[in-house]
């Protein structure tokens, strides 16, 4: 089965109980059932901190960040590799920098 990847928007409609929340609360719910989490980078990870922050600030973020620790949600890195790809996946296709690092992570 291939695996499911959330960007930085649908972990924010979730947390946010926001349009789409509720699929978003599916796909966890059955991340956890199967004891196979879905896939974010860290790059989407700080996307959507930035947008709570903005919205509610600090202390909203440190609570939804102690949330998260126990998700069903595998976090992976950016390094050199992964931003070189995403960037020339950027370079030729219009969309956030975060999506073309799930893009072009491997995930």
């Amino acid at each position: 089965m291939p695996a499911t990847v959330l960007d930085s928007y649908a972990l924010v409609a979730f947390l946010r109980e926001e349009p789409g929340s509720e699929l978003v609360r599916k796909i966890l719910e059955k991340a956890a059932e199967r004891d196979a989490p879905v896939h974010m980078t860290e790059v989407n990870y700080a996307e959507a901190q930035y947008i709570i922050r903005r919205r509610e600030g600090d202390e909203a973020w440190a609570a939804i960040a102690a949330e998260l620790s126990v998700m069903p949600i595998e976090f992976h890195p950016a390094d050199r590799r992964l931003a070189d790809l995403a960037a020339g996946y950027k370079s030729k296709y219009k969309l956030s920098l975060a999506d073309a690092c799930y893009r072009r992570s491997g995930i």
